[in-house]
């Protein structure tokens, strides 16, 4: 059986196979140490010592020397015993004159010694040679593998037991000190676990104290939002709707002066407006009837001319000089005449149609400011500010028709103008005539006459012609008023429209007031939210801390465990440690009693502890 299976037979447990080949090896040492010479001798070995192995031998890694022996011939020679001398002695072996130390083939001697390395030594001398070498016969020492040999070599076989109980009792003293740092481990593994518990344990208190603050700090947080914050929003909200209501009832206000100013604008222009309009077509309808008295006068002119011209044509050969300038006098009261007809009825023509255009471009006007109003009232602003934007068109175009009346005016005036001046120049042509016909003034006084009366007929025409220029003057008067009336309207609009500009101000006042009571009614939710949030956290902090204190719970059953696992542990290993304690005595015992019977009673325990 191997020897393995022996010590594990006597230690009951798996065995170190490498400290058990050591703890072999140091039983057979001690085993050794203690045997009787005739014991040793079945530990001994040879080692030769010569040229070849060397002239020395190492004592390291050896025992005891039991004896040395030379060869004392080269041949024919026997090995002789040698003489083991002290080492101080050792080098005398080389003196020849030294009688007790000096060696000889016959008579060798060997010492040991340290040499130079420290290296423990035996010398020979005589120095062994290949040709006479020398034997050393000393103890060595086993080396033991446990699970592959059952004998041990240059050992004796009675002893080989002892090595079991040996390896055995070296076995039990490591399971023990192997149990001692098992304790230390296993249960300190245990207690360690209860203290990381119970640190835990401690731990997890202080979590519970933390989430216990936390929820008290989340409702005193609560609180102060109800009693700071969200009153102080509701203040907020009601002094932001104060001030929306101001600004709604400014606004109304603006609005109400913009529609009193639009009713002034209107009531200022359309009427006087619509007044000075019908003024100018009388004044025109009147301008036409005194160019019809002038066309009159004219005729009336041209029939005395015509007169005095039968009276005239008795004097023939005076006036046959004047008859030229008569004849240039009525071509220039035809032309005259001419002008009233055509340019000065063309032109107060056109200036009725400008007045009539006016007056639609008036009424569209109006109809225009009548939708402001209306869109003011239901205060779409921008609105009614286009509805004013395409009145003030109309009111332009209006205006674009009055300065078109105006040039016709000023043509009429210009076509008077030049009535007046072809007057003059027929008169320059009768006094010419005149002149021509002084010698025939018998014959011309009554063509003098008709002189006279067409004379009568022209200033008559001449005056026509001033009341006409004082009716234009008129229709330009009221023209200037239109104008006047128009601006004035434009003013009362602009400054209606600053109006509207000042009620949006106030709308736009109101919705950033009204945005503000939305933001504080949002914050107050917000805040309100939060409340109940933070009351949420409080209880979700509590409903932590008990959920810490079941955990804390747990933590000391689990610590407690761990107490039961090494109580549990301390008992089993107590057990074990006792029943390796026994053993170890027991084995110890039979070893010392063992080696006591092969030494003859004079061993020492080796074995025990």
């Amino acid at each position: 059986m191997a020897f393995d299976t022996q010590i594990t037979d006597l230690v009951g447990g798996t065995i170190d196979q490498v400290a058990c080949d050591q703890w072999a090896a140091d039983a057979c040492k001690e085993i050794i140490h203690q045997l009787p010479a005739k014991l040793k001798a079945k530990c001994s070995t040879l080692s030769i010592i010569n040229a070849t192995n060397g002239t020395t031998l190492d004592l390291d890694g050896i025992g005891d020397i039991l004896s040395v022996t030379r060869l004392s011939a080269d041949s024919g020679g026997y090995y002789k015993p040698c003489r083991e001398i002290p080492s101080q002695y050792g080098d005398l072996a080389n003196d020849s004159t030294d009688l007790n130390y000096y060696a000889t083939a016959s008579d060798p001697v060997y010492y040991i010694t340290s040499n130079s390395s420290d290296a423990v030594t035996l010398f020979v001398k005589p120095t062994a040679t290949d040709a006479q070498p020398a034997n050393a016969y000393h103890i060595t020492y086993p080396t033991v593998d446990v699970s592959a040999v059952s004998i041990i070599a240059n050992f004796p076989d009675e002893a080989e037991y002892l090595v079991v109980l040996y390896v055995a009792v070296r076995q039990l003293l490591q399971y023990q000190s192997t149990m001692s740092s098992s304790f230390n481990s296993d249960i300190g593994t245990a207690f360690t676990a209860v203290n990381t518990e119970l640190d835990e344990t401690q731990a997890i208190c202080d979590l519970i104290n933390t989430q216990v603050d936390s929820a008290v700090v989340e409702l005193a947080e609560s609180a102060t939002l109800v009693d700071s914050n969200v009153d102080t929003a509701t203040a907020a909200m009601a002094t932001a709707a104060g001030r929306l209501n101001t600004a709604v009832i400014l606004a109304n206000a603006e609005f109400d002066k913009s529609d009193a100013l639009l009713t002034l604008g209107e009531t200022d222009s359309e009427g006087a407006v619509n007044t000075a309009a019908a003024k100018i077509i009388t004044e025109m309808d009147e301008t036409q009837a005194i160019c019809d008295l002038i066309n009159t006068q004219a005729d009336s002119a041209v029939s005395a001319l015509g007169s005095m011209g039968t009276e005239i044509g008795l004097a023939n050969a005076e006036v046959d000089l004047a008859n030229p300038e008569v004849d240039l006098a009525k071509a220039e009261i035809l032309e005259t005449v001419t002008l009233i007809d055509v340019g000065i009825d063309t032109a107060v023509t056109a200036v009725k149609t400008a007045a009539d255009l006016v007056n639609a471009e008036v009424d569209k006007a109006e109809l225009e400011a009548d939708k402001a109003e209306l869109q003011v009232d239901a205060e779409d602003v921008e609105l009614a500010q286009g509805y004013l934007n395409t009145m003030g068109g109309y009111i332009s175009i209006a205006q674009g028709y009055l300065s078109e009346a105006s040039g016709y005016v000023n043509e009429v005036n210009a076509r008077v103008a030049q009535v007046n001046g072809q007057i003059s120049v027929a008169q320059g042509y009768l006094a010419t005539a005149s002149g021509y016909n002084q010698t025939g003034q018998a014959y011309l006084g009554t063509a003098g006459a008709y002189g006279n009366q067409a004379s009568g007929f022209l200033n008559a025409a001449q005056g026509f012609a001033n009341e006409l220029s004082q009716k234009i003057a008129i229709a330009n008067g009221y023209i200037s008023e239109i104008n006047v009336r128009l601006a004035q309207a434009g003013a009362k609009r602009q400054e209606s429209q600053s109006r509207l500009a000042a009620g949006s101000a106030y709308l736009q006042e109101a919705q950033a007031s009204a945005q503000e009571v939305q933001a504080y009614g949002n914050e107050v939710s917000s805040r309100l939210a939060q409340v109940s949030g933070q009351t949420g956290v409080a209880q979700g902090y509590i409903a932590a801390a008990n959920g810490f204190v079941s955990e804390v719970a747990q933590k000391i059953g689990i610590a407690n465990g761990y107490i039961a696992e090494a109580n549990a542990r301390l008992q089993a290993d107590n057990s074990k440690y006792q029943w390796y304690g026994d053993q170890y005595a027991k084995l110890s015992a039979e070893y010392t009693r063992g080696l006591a019977a092969l030494t003859g009673g004079g061993a020492q325990q080796g074995g025990g502890a």
